[in-house]
């Protein structure tokens, strides 16, 4: 290899072009309000400007308002560029080895809402001058501009969702474009979550309309319980805090279990979630062997499992993906409302929630579907449902939307409010 092939070779890193800052115009429509540029201005000066402006072939800029006042604020005099040249695209001139930097989420936006009204305008032109048009004129205009910012079409329109997301509700999703654009959160993840959001607030607009109603209020368990008359409830549906979040088991499960069970009628039944702790089994399990569980004869124990969530990898143990749900019948019980005898299996696998794909409201919150069923299976529509650890609301919502009059508590102020945000009404 010769030196001339050495050095040609060493000069093949891209070469982004600068402009003098005072020869670009800003135009109207940027909004005013730039944020902390002070911080981005140290954070330019420190480690370099990443992602150049955006600008046309006037100097109009495009893309990067703030980069620009964070470059002003350090006084520089010039500031690289990415120059938007609307006529070769017009013309199919969308090079594919043009060397530049990838563009962010904003600015593909930006870029599209730049290049869309003059494209659209030049094909409505064409058509009525009755040209032929070229290979690329055939296309959409969103899929020439997605080619030109080096995307598919899909991705831009998700990209789009969230700046536009981000705009109409600055304090909800401001956040999550500057993680995108900072290749924190890809496009596509940030989309899911948009979406997700967006689901769990129509679940929540249909669930405050409905007929019947899900009814939460912040008391403490036992008062709570101790209000309601003796064999009042048709069913126990809930999911105590777990051996690992409290200090005392034993103490815990004998304060509120055996009074829980007094209000349930000798035809109801009880679904208790509980975790899958030896200890924790074994405490539930002599509890009911006195008192109130007497009544109820011996309790059978269900299984949730589920395979969608990972966690840490334990090096002394096996991995617990299961719960336990312990099953109480009273005397006078009515059989099982189970259609299909899959749907009787003691052991059910549900997907737990999963922040990836849906809005989670609670570490501990589980799958409504799987509350659907124990319902389905445990009540009829003439029923009262109970659940004294509430928490986020799942199994109020389940009850709710299967036309059961229910009504449950929780002492945390925090999980009220998600409950409320999911679509429970506060009870007085």
């Amino acid at each position: 290899m010769t030196e001339m092939e050495v050095e040609v070779e060493l000069d093949t890193e891209i070469v982004t072009p600068k402009i003098p800052i005072d020869k670009i115009n800003i135009g109207k429509r940027f909004r005013e309000e730039l944020g902390d540029i002070k911080a981005l201005a140290e954070s330019i000066r420190d480690v370099g400007l990443i992602h150049p402006i955006v600008v046309d072939i006037n100097n109009q800029l495009i893309a990067g308002r703030r980069r620009l006042a964070a470059f002003e604020h350090l006084e520089r005099k010039e500031i690289p560029v990415t120059i938007i040249n609307i006529e070769d695209i017009q013309k199919a001139e969308i090079a594919e080895n043009v060397e530049r930097k990838d563009f962010i989420c904003s600015e593909m936006v930006a870029v599209k809402r730049y290049l869309e009204p003059e494209l659209v305008a030049t094909a409505e032109e064409r058509m009525k001058e009755g040209k032929p048009s070229s290979k690329l004129d055939k296309g959409r205009t969103d899929e020439k501009i997605a080619k030109y910012v080096g995307v598919g079409k899909t991705t831009l329109r998700k990209a789009e969702t969230i700046v536009e997301a981000a705009e109409d509700d600055p304090e909800k999703w401001g956040e999550l474009i500057d993680e995108v654009d900072s290749d924190e959160t890809s496009i596509n993840a940030a989309f899911k979550k948009i979406q997700a959001q967006d689901r769990a607030e129509a679940k929540a607009a249909l669930a405050r309309t409905g007929k019947t109603k899900a009814h939460i209020k912040k008391q403490d368990c036992k008062e709570f319980l101790n209000e309601l008359d003796d064999k009042s409830v048709d069913l126990l549906l809930t999911d105590p805090p777990y051996y690992t979040d409290i200090d005392d088991i034993e103490s815990f499960v004998d304060s509120w279990l055996d009074l829980a069970l007094s209000k349930i009628k000798d035809t109801g039944q009880a679904y208790i979630f509980i975790g899958a702790y030896a200890k924790e089994l074994k405490t539930y399990l002599n509890a009911l062997e006195n008192g109130e569980g007497k009544r109820f004869g011996e309790p059978q124990i269900l299984v949730w499992t589920y395979k969608n969530t990972i966690g840490p990898k334990p090096k002394t143990q096996y991995k617990r993906n299961w719960n336990a749900i312990l099953y109480l019948r009273g005397p006078k019980a009515p059989d099982l409302n189970c259609i299909e005898l899959v749907e009787q299996y003691s052991v059910q696998e549900f997907s737990a929630p999963d922040a990836r794909h849906e809005v989670k409201y609670h570490k501990w919150q589980k799958p409504i579907d799987l509350a659907k069923r124990l319902i389905t299976q445990g009540s009829d529509e003439a029923s009262f449902i109970i659940d004294p650890f509430a928490g986020s609301g799942t199994f109020l919502l389940a009850s709710s939307e299967l036309g059961r009059k229910n009504l449950g508590v929780d002492e945390d102020d925090e999980v009220i409010k998600k409950a409320v945000e999911r679509g429970c009404m506060i009870d007085n």
